[in-house]
């Protein structure tokens, strides 16, 4: 995708394509885009961004908002994330005991919680062809690789929590 960001709508054309303005704003020429899923992206409510991995230079720069490292930030920045590899850490569970070991959240969040970190490759889910059907949550390698990080998260907020607990008062 050239490494467009398309922030607005663009002009739909008799022949279903789109005319996609150059972004940034005055840089490069409107070109005609024709392509399906990015037709069905344009029309949709949302803006879409395109990430382009050029954007974040040889070691990357998170604060680039083209950056595609901000992906992986917003997976482990969530808080059902981080408390759901903790409990994968400690072994496979199916959806009820992951349910009950996280506490607090619903099954609908759960739900989005784990397919969205499947998606990224955190968690693997094998599914059992039995009646009834039984699933399975591990995590991946990568998944895995993420235990560190986030245990020292852990610890951090288990060591400072008087202090917020302390400061919510104040506000």
């Amino acid at each position: 995708m050239d490494g467009i960001a398309e922030k607005g709508p663009t002009e739909r054309l008799k022949g279903g394509g789109h005319v996609v303005p150059p972004w940034p704003p005055g840089e490069g020429v409107a070109r005609v885009e024709t392509h399906s899923i990015y037709r069905t992206l344009m029309t949709s409510t949302c803006h879409t961004y395109h990430m382009d991995t050029d954007n974040c230079g040889e070691h990357g720069s998170l604060y680039d908002p083209g950056c595609p490292g901000r992906l992986a930030l917003d997976r482990i920045g969530d808080r059902w994330t981080v408390l759901i590899v903790g409990v994968l850490e400690r072994g496979t569970h199916r959806f009820s005991a992951l349910r009950d070991a996280v506490g607090g959240i619903t099954p609908k969040v759960l739900t989005q919680t784990l397919r969205a970190m499947e998606r990224d490759g955190l968690v693997d889910r094998k599914v059992y062809a039995e009646v009834p059907p039984r699933v399975e949550y591990s995590l991946t390698e990568l998944g895995r690789s993420l235990s560190t990080p986030i245990e020292a998260i852990r610890t951090w907020a288990v060591q400072n929590m008087e202090h917020f607990i302390a400061n919510k008062g104040d506000g």
